[in-house]
């Protein structure tokens, strides 16, 4: 199990640091261009305090990853170990909103992508905002895929 940082390098140069706990990716993340600048930075939490949103709803194993590109771009990914809840749209709806209030604003988020290994979710803030959302669904045979829009 990976435990603390982990640096990568390309011919003798660090080019990404990473943190583990318990061998998932938690804590901050950087990756970097040839002059040693950040190019990106990030940080990976446990969902576990948002249980208690969900009514007990399990979140072990869920991790939250934001990245942030050079100040200009972010991004929110979720891994959901907990595939019950992909068969909940208003708890997973729930669980986005309180993401989104949390980290929206700072990281000028407008969605959260929320994925395991069948399930591909792309959750809009708009679609939170609005009780008249959409959903698309694009069907493949390895990735069920919705946008909530």
């Amino acid at each position: 199990m990976v435990e603390g940082e982990v640096v990568r390098k390309v011919d003798g140069e660090m080019v990404e640091l990473r943190n583990y706990k318990d061998g998932k990716m938690i804590g901050d993340f950087f990756q970097y261009g040839r002059l040693r600048q950040v190019l990106s930075h990030g940080f990976g939490i446990e969902l576990k305090d948002y249980e208690k949103t969900l009514n007990g709803v399990d979140l072990t194993n869920c991790i939250l990853s934001i990245v942030q590109i050079k100040n200009d771009f972010s991004y929110a990914t979720l891994y959901m170990d907990n595939m019950n809840l992909f068969s909940d749209k208003e708890k997973l709806l729930q669980l986005s909103k309180s993401i989104l209030t949390d980290y929206g604003e700072k990281y000028k988020l407008d969605r959260l992508l929320i994925f395991d290994d069948k399930h591909e979710y792309s959750i809009y803030g708009s679609a939170i905002a609005n009780p008249n959302y959409t959903i698309d669904t694009v069907l493949n045979t390895k990735t069920i895929r919705l946008n909530f829009r």
